[in-house]
Formats: C-alpha cells, structure tokens, sequence
C-alpha cells in the first residue's frame, strides 16, 4: 500500500489562483468572477475560456512564473515526503501548462502531474484525461483518488476551495480550508503546511496501519 499526498494547485499549492489570473489576462474573464459551481459546469466554462485565448505559450508561462505564488513551505513538505516514503502528487483542474512552469524548479520536478491538458492546434484547446488516458468531462480529480483508493493507497487530499467535494469525500483524509464546509468526520482543518505535516507524522501514521490491518 503506497500513502500518496495529492494537493490541488491554486489557493493549495499556490496561495493565489493562478488559473484565474490567467483567464482574466487572456481570455477576458471578468476579474473576480466565480466559476460554477458543479465539477462538469467548472470544466465546460474552462474549456471554453481557454479556447479564447490568443497569447502563444511562451507569453502564458512567463506570465505564470512571474505571478504565480508558491505557498511558503511547499518545497519543505515535497522533501519530507521523499524522506518519509510518501508520494506527492498534483490533481487539479488548473493548467499543466502552469503547474510545469511552476514545478521545473529544482526539487519539484519529480513531483506527479496530473491537470488540464492545454495544446494548441488552430487555437487553445483543454482537455482532462483520466488514469486509463478517457477524455472526462465531470469527475476528473475523483478518478484519480478513487483509483488510488481501489489500489489500497492511503491517500491525503490537500484541498483548496475549488476542489471536488466528492475528491475530498473519498480520500483517506481531506485538509480542507477555512471557512470550506467539511466533507465528513475524515477531514481535518488547514491553513499551512506544518499543519498538514503535523498530522502526517501522527495520527496518518496510525490510520494508514488501520487501513493496512483491515484490508
């Protein structure tokens, strides 16, 4: 049984929404305003979103490397992960196009992927696979915990506001963020990484023995 960490990338990995910051200077998306609400209407509305923008992509990924803010700690908790036998690894519905530019820094370039596949072909296109390579159009992020699930992985879901609730409902445990409903009595309150690694050195220690014991 392998413990994986998944995390979401904005407002998780980032403490900004870079998606958001994207859309609003490429594709005209008024500034501040929410995506829907269901997993299926949030990826239709970035698809089509995407499919406006005409910056090439050497304008995206600076712009992304410039505005991107990578939450303080993050490098830490991957490094306590390689040293602790944990997995870390981004599911997200934000672009791959700017979780790469984020993560080719040293020490997070061995980080799993998986987001919205952005390629040009006439125009932008976005696309969301799941773990057997199926173009989705709902349930992205619940596919891959599910089928980490199915393995037999521990799996911890770091959550940010957009993520999936059913993500979160069928992780081992969720960190979800203030004031962020909970999805169950296996979610846990997180406002940085300490938090997380507080936990992860304890309590997720104990339950991924339960889990091991009961399977």
């Amino acid at each position: 049984m392998a413990a994986v960490l998944c995390l979401d990338f904005d407002d998780a990995v980032l403490s900004n929404d870079i998606t958001a910051a994207i859309l609003e200077r490429f594709a005209g998306l008024e500034a501040g305003s929410p995506l829907p609400g269901t997993e299926a209407e949030r990826i239709h509305t970035l698809r089509a979103a995407v499919s406006r923008i005409e910056a090439p992509r050497a304008d995206l990924v600076a712009f992304v490397r410039e505005k991107a803010c990578v939450r303080d700690g993050f490098v830490d908790l991957v490094r306590w992960c390689n040293e602790h036998g944990w997995a870390p690894m981004v599911v997200t519905h934000a672009f791959d196009l700017a979780v790469g530019a984020v993560l080719r820094d040293p020490g997070l370039d061995r980080v799993a992927v998986h987001a919205g596949r952005m390629r040009f072909a006439y125009r932008w296109r976005l696309t969301y696979l799941s773990p057997r390579g199926v173009e989705v159009q709902d349930g992205f992020q619940l596919s891959y915990v599910a089928a980490m699930r199915q393995a037999g992985d521990f799996v911890a879901m770091v959550c940010g506001p957009a993520t999936s609730p059913e993500a979160a409902t069928a992780a081992s445990v969720a960190f979800v963020p203030p004031p962020r409903p909970s999805p169950g009595r296996h979610a846990r309150e997180w406002r940085d990484f300490t938090d997380i690694v507080a936990f992860l050195e304890g309590d997720a220690r104990r339950e991924t023995e339960e889990d091991t014991t009961a399977g």
